[in-house]
């Protein structure tokens, strides 16, 4: 992996606990574990799938089943996300770097 990435512990629909991997390698907003959505029966706004590109360590493009809504609460913040949402993430949640960048991360590997 050419990217540096970070495991954080968020809260999502009701304060459901969840993993969000912070990737600075992925050039789109947030991705979902599917599964987990369906789960959660997060609010589906787009049920198109798209062909998304590759991000992060993913073999080949990624195809999204749909985008969902939901409030992340990150350090006692409530943000509205809309999120694609993918089948077999591998972390309940992907943020990437226009993510990174509207909330004004800054990632510090030595801490």
């Amino acid at each position: 992996m050419s990217s540096k990435s970070a495991v954080i512990t968020t809260r999502i629909y009701k304060g459901t606990r969840a993993d969000a991997l912070v990737d600075t390698g992925c050039d789109l907003y947030a991705f979902i574990d599917h599964d987990l959505a369906r789960k959660l029966r997060l609010l589906v706004v787009d049920r198109s799938k798209q062909l998304l590109g590759n991000f992060s360590d993913a073999i080949g493009a990624t195809k999204a089943t749909g985008v969902v809504v939901f409030n992340l609460e990150l350090c006692g913040y409530d943000e509205k996300i809309f999120a694609y949402t993918v089948c077999s993430l591998g972390d309940d949640l992907f943020l990437g770097k226009p993510w990174i960048e509207r909330n004004c991360i800054l990632y510090d590997a030595a801490a």
